[in-house]
């Protein structure tokens, strides 16, 4: 149930008889039976078009064009469409395939398996400065919990031309949870997500570590 303040409209209803004996009734009451209709209304594309003219100098006839503010997205979708997508993609995990069925079904927004990875790009880094923070965090925390598994990574980016096995890095503390994706499961890449002077206590399920591999043994492991 959504506060009263939350409602666009408020209607009263009164009985305006008896159930009973059909007396006419008349009266207030303080607490009434609530009943709520929420709906979605129907969505409209807010498009904007910018014209960029091109004029010939009249001294030297060079041609010039005008070019974008840098306020206009230059990939030609704004903050709440790259928002939703990397939303469907990241916290659903819907296919890209699936991101464009949505946003054409949903929304009318159409665009391409490739405009979808762009957009997830554009969103990491307009987060890259929260997710570092978060990284600071993890790297400086008294105890932390840390695992890995494998993970199907492509060479969508650019950054994996042998297509070779990904692992998903995860480390926890009560506040934050860190991920990443490396392509390798060495201490490298533990030290990249732990930092190469972590001086707290991890967490670990030392799986396939032997005593002698455990990662970072000075460390206290719980």
């Amino acid at each position: 149930m959504y506060p009263v303040e939350a409602c666009d409209s408020v209607t009263n209803h009164y009985p305006e008889t008896c159930n009973c004996c059909g007396e006419p009734l008349q009266g207030v009451d303080s607490n009434p039976y609530r009943h709520q209709v929420v709906e979605i209304p129907p969505i409209k594309l807010q498009i904007a078009e910018h014209r960029l003219h091109q004029l010939t100098c009249t001294r030297c006839g060079q041609t010039s064009r005008a070019t974008l503010p840098l306020q206009v997205e230059w990939l030609g979708y704004g903050e709440t469409v790259v928002a939703i997508v990397s939303v469907l993609s990241g916290m659903y995990r819907h296919s890209h395939r699936m991101v464009v069925s949505a946003m054409s079904d949903l929304f009318g927004v159409k665009i391409s398996l490739g405009t979808v990875n762009r957009l997830r790009k554009e969103a990491s880094e307009a987060v890259s400065a929260s997710v570092e923070e978060v990284k600071a965090y993890i790297q400086a925390a008294p105890i932390v919990g840390a695992d890995e598994t494998g993970f199907g990574q492509g060479n969508a980016d650019g950054e994996n031309p042998q297509s070779k096995r990904a692992w998903l890095w995860v480390a926890v503390t009560p506040l934050v949870s860190f991920f990443c994706v490396e392509l390798s499961r060495s201490t490298a890449a533990a030290q990249g997500l732990l930092g190469e002077n972590f001086e707290g206590i991890l967490n670990s399920d030392r799986y396939n570590r032997p005593p002698a591999k455990v990662l970072f043994s000075h460390l206290m492991i719980a």
